[in-house]
């Protein structure tokens, strides 16, 4: 739907990343995205405590 939402509204088709639910293939996926994108929605992978990679990632 958010693919579908982006491509309508005139912007490049996104990639679409799937990440193993571990620290270091978040760190390394959201490393690379951030480097070569604008913006970058994340859908899942957030959670609380121990195993919220994507805010452990996001606050380094």
């Amino acid at each position: 739907m958010l693919e579908t939402a982006i491509v309508q509204h005139h912007h490049n088709k996104p990639e679409l990343v799937k990440v193993k639910d571990d620290l270091a293939a978040t760190q390394k996926a959201l490393s690379d995205l951030i480097q070569k994108n604008d913006v970058i929605l994340i859908s899942g992978g957030i959670s609380v405590g121990d195993y919220d990679f994507v805010k452990k990632h996001l606050k380094i």
